[in-house]
């Protein structure tokens, strides 16, 4: 049975918008384009398939297709990786190909034995063989007998539902884990994993070329990332980094302050609405707590084992409600600050 391969390809100047908070826009261009010479070559040196076919829009994507002996499938637009992979098995099984495999491009790691083993097990039509991502969520590679023997749902949490997709068309589906081929490059987590992983890939030699390492949160920021974290619009590349960089720092470790909060007052002369506690006058409630009160909480406080105390309080509302003069004037006091350092000694 031919099996051809289908290698779905944005344009390289959308590619790898996840790595924006590390890499500037022409690195994740030349890392993508390194990622796909790496994809293309292992996919050209896998005897089992009858051809590979590049599924994009972009003339750089054209012409690397192009040195691999690889077919072009050009899209109207880029609609994505389902789209493209769907179109692709619509358009082999029109000219009667008996199954397709699909890799992403930006699996550095994969190798022709990867290819191999998935094509060693999987079945006769109708049938259907993954590989998943790393973390278990995503489809890094699916093997159809007939191209379109499922409906393809790419992005997060798409395994599950290729899984789901492959019982509904009556498929048992088969699961081949390869760790190479599971590691696809979109956060710099997995980044950092590809520097770490022993090879000589031409992604990890582009790395290694212009000094490009994974983030450090021991190291300062040089000049540079600093500038193109400044230019950074996407938030989710700017999460995934703080992400990143915190549980290289930090790991799985949790860390709070042992404090105990004392509401002196909720009254504020603003209403910005930043404090979520303020509040207006209230009738029937104090303006302030009572010297008894702070202590109270205080004492609870450092019997829960507390090692400070942390006073709340809005700015100034004696400048703004009658209630907070009048009630301050009762205490012996002018102003909330008055009253705060009071209070704060007795904590003391």
């Amino acid at each position: 049975m031919a099996i051809w391969a289908v290698l779905p390809v944005k344009t390289l100047g959308n590619a790898k918008q996840r790595l924006g908070g590390v890499l500037g826009p022409r690195e994740r261009r030349a890392l993508f384009g390194a990622m796909l010479e790496d994809v293309l070559g292992a996919l050209s040196r896998v005897p089992g398939l009858a051809g590979i076919a590049v599924v994009s829009r972009d003339p750089d994507v054209a012409a690397l297709a192009r040195r691999y002996g690889a077919r072009l499938i050009v899209e109207d637009r880029d609609g994505g990786q389902t789209a493209a992979v769907t179109a692709a098995a619509r358009q082999l099984a029109a000219e009667g190909v008996g199954g397709m495999i699909t890799v992403p491009g930006d699996v550095p790691l994969i190798t022709p034995a990867d290819i191999e083993a998935v094509l060693a097990s999987h079945g006769a039509a109708p049938a259907m063989t993954i590989v998943p991502a790393r973390d278990g969520r995503g489809s890094n590679c699916i093997a159809c007998s007939p191209p379109g023997a499922i409906g393809f749902a790419f992005g997060d949490g798409s395994f599950e539902r290729h899984l789901e997709a492959a019982r509904k068309a009556g498929i048992t589906p088969r699961v081949v884990e390869r760790p190479g081929l599971g590691l696809d490059i979109d956060s710099p987590a997995d980044l950092a994993l590809l520097l770490e992983r022993p090879g000589d890939t031409a992604a990890q030699r582009y790395l290694a070329r212009n000094g490009i390492a994974a983030p450090r949160a021991s190291e300062r920021l040089d000049r540079d990332t600093a500038l193109a974290l400044a230019d950074e619009s996407d938030l989710a590349a700017m999460m995934e980094a703080a992400r990143a960089l915190r549980d290289e720092g930090h790991g799985n470790v949790v860390s709070y302050s042992r404090k105990v909060f004392i509401p002196l007052t909720q009254l504020c002369r603003d209403v910005c609405h930043y404090c979520t506690f303020a509040q207006p006058p209230r009738k029937g409630e104090r303006a302030y707590m009572s010297l008894d009160a702070v202590l109270a909480v205080a004492r609870a406080g450092a019997e829960a084992g507390c090692k400070e105390a942390l006073f709340t309080l809005g700015d100034k509302p004696e400048l703004r409600y009658r209630v907070a003069r009048e009630e301050l004037a009762a205490l012996g006091h002018e102003t909330t600050i008055s009253y705060l350092a009071e209070a704060a000694e007795l904590v003391l």
